[in-house]
Order: C-alpha cells, then sequence, then structure tokens
C-alpha cells in the first residue's frame, strides 16, 4: 500500500461479498494510501485465493480526488454490472473479479469508514475462502515452471546476471 505524500486522501472500505446472499464476509479500511491492489498474489494488499483471479487483478487508484479502479485480469472486471477497463467509482458501487469470482463493495462514506479505529472484521466462513491451498499453489508453481516463456526468461535473467 502507498502512502500518501501530497493532496488529501480519501479513505474508504472494501467489503467482501458474499455471492449468495450479498452480506460483508471481510472488511478492509484503507485510510492513507493512493493505491491499493487486490489480486492472488501474495504482495497485494488484498491477496485472494481463488483461480478466477488474476495475480494482480485489478489497482485502485486516487486520481484527482476520486477513486478509480483500473482492470488489470485476465478475465476482466465488473464494475456496477457491466465490463471495464478504467472506471471511476462511486459510494456503493459494487466491482466483480471476473465474470464468476469475487465481489467488493467501495465505500467513502462516513458511515462506513466510522469504524476505522475497530480491528477489520473476518467472518470465519471467509477463512477457507482466504486460505491458500499449498497443493494447488505447488502446482501452479510447478506448470508455470515447465513453461517454455518460463525457461526463456530464465535464460535471460542468467546472461543479464553475469554481464
Amino acid at each position: 500500500m502507498g502512502n500518501a505524500t501530497d493532496g488529501v486522501v480519501i479513505p474508504f472500505t472494501l467489503k467482501l461479498l458474499d455471492s449468495s446472499r450479498g452480506h460483508a464476509i471481510q472488511t478492509w479500511n484503507f485510510t492513507d494510501c493512493r493505491r491499493v491492489t487486490i489480486g492472488r498474489a501474495a504482495e497485494n494488499d488484498i491477496s485472494l485465493a481463488d483461480p478466477q483471479v488474476s495475480r494482480v487483478h485489478v489497482e485502485l487508484l486516487l486520481r484527482d480526488g476520486n477513486w478509480a479502479i483500473v482492470s488489470l485480469g485476465r478475465n476482466g472486471t465488473v464494475l456496477d454490472g457491466m465490463m471495464i477497463n478504467d472506471e471511476l467509482l462511486s459510494d456503493h458501487s459494487i466491482f466483480q473479479l471476473g465474470p464468476n469470482g469475487p465481489s467488493f463493495q467501495f465505500s467513502t462514506s462516513s458511515e462506513s469508514v466510522s469504524s476505522l479505529q475497530t480491528l477489520n472484521e473476518i467472518d470465519p466462513i471467509a477463512l477457507d475462502f482466504l486460505m491458500v491451498d499449498e497443493s494447488k499453489l505447488e502446482e501452479e508453481v510447478k506448470n508455470i515452471a515447465d513453461t517454455e516463456v518460463f525457461r526463456e526468461l530464465q535464460e535471460r535473467a542468467r546472461k543479464m546476471k553475469d554481464q
């Protein structure tokens, strides 16, 4: 998460929504940042173990006092029912990572961020969804490492290191 360096930072809340009931199963509060990433990779601000989610699926950016969402995932991003590439977010917007992936509600309203002093809420049901399946991870790493593209990248990296 990047720290704010200048200008006004607008706090916001993201809620991971239960796909069947639509209620929040986990909440994240962001108070001092200009960029937030969501994806499968552990380096993201929000990391999800879901096959529909790309390593870095979306990026939320503070631009001229407004939060924008940039879709970076191979399965696309749906914002308020429409596939998008780069759009401004509105209070209570709902976005989904891919057509069948997890959904989030974005909120900047004072009632959403009034609980910033409390810990992020976690519904125990969500823990299975957020846990990393080590065997699947190991298999995915092996599949990537076995590709010709990966071997070429390794070779290029070795050559660059030797220079």
